[in-house]
């Protein structure tokens, strides 16, 4: 199964941007794929880390909030645990990160 070109596109545009995924905030450092699926990769605030989350579910980038309410989110995400990547992410599989 090779990576859906669009997928990995989008999650390098908005590389390391806070995004809305369902009802949290998380930062988008990548894109994974397994044999069955793909995903984005966040990082989430707190303890929850960086998780896997399946494709097939939309996120939301957060840019069009206005410049000082998208540093305000991306600061709050930083000092919360989710700085920003050093580089982005593009794995196979969930078990490499």
């Amino acid at each position: 199964m090779s990576m859906d070109k669009n997928l990995v596109n989008f999650c390098k545009m908005h590389f390391n941007e806070p995004m809305l995924c369902m009802f949290d905030v998380a930062r988008l450092i990548g894109v994974g794929q397994d044999e069955c699926d793909s995903y984005y990769i966040l990082h989430y605030p707190g303890n929850r880390g960086v998780v896997w989350s399946s494709a097939v579910g939309h996120l939301f980038p957060l840019s069009g909030l206005g410049k000082n309410a998208f540093t305000l989110l991306d600061s709050w995400l930083s000092l919360n645990g989710a700085p920003q990547a050093k580089k982005f992410l593009n794995l196979r599989e969930p078990h490499e990160n």
